[in-house]
């Protein structure tokens, strides 16, 4: 049965440490210089510190040499109450980073595994009161977002489509959900503001 944002407990999390290649990792998005590793894994251990301060049970899988991109795990699988949708993700790659994701909460949640030809990255993903916000972006296809929102739809969530500029990577770049009931959008981009409106 859905529910909304504020009735949502959030006591567990999973997370995954930074991969070994990660100066390997897709950045066109950011261009903000070269990646430092020490930097990002120091950032990476506060994260999870601070999760674990505000009592969250969080488990981290290890970071992949094939995978420079892997410590973005929400990409990887988006958790709808009892199940989670492993999505076929939408550059090539990261096709492959899902395999350890779907093991693990596969122990515990019902699996929806995207097919090939459908494509989707969980950073496209926005869960908003009792909602599901999904980015069309170049990361994101249309047959991705059927897929997902058929299995939103039996955990009786309906979706929205929003289009993601060409510019931007992923819905979760432009627009995010802090807290019940706000959304809070990039100013300087196209399109940000329209998602907060419609949402009302």
């Amino acid at each position: 049965m859905a529910t909304s944002w504020s009735q949502r407990k959030r006591s567990r999390a999973l997370t995954r440490e930074v991969s070994p290649n990660f100066t390997k990792a897709l950045a066109n998005y950011f261009g903000t210089g070269p990646t430092d590793v020490d930097a990002s894994r120091a950032a990476h251990a506060n994260y999870v510190a601070a999760l674990r301060e505000n009592g969250v049970e969080v488990e981290v899988l290890p970071g992949l040499s094939d995978f420079p991109d892997c410590t973005f795990v929400e990409d990887a699988g988006v958790v709808i109450d009892d199940a989670v949708v492993i999505p076929y993700m939408g550059h090539p790659s990261r096709r492959g980073e899902q395999v350890a994701v779907r093991e693990y909460l596969g122990r515990c949640l019902e699996v929806f595994e995207m097919p090939e030809g459908a494509k989707m990255d969980g950073g496209d993903v926005i869960f908003f009161d009792d909602r599901f916000l999904v980015g069309h972006s170049t990361r994101t296809n249309m047959a991705g977002i059927e897929f997902f929102s058929g299995v939103a739809l039996t955990r009786g969530y309906p979706t929205m489509v929003f289009e993601v500029p060409e510019s931007t990577l992923h819905l979760t770049t432009i627009c995010s959900s802090p807290k019940p009931g706000m959304l809070v959008p990039c100013r300087r981009t196209h399109g940000a503001g329209s998602i907060c409106r419609t949402c009302g």
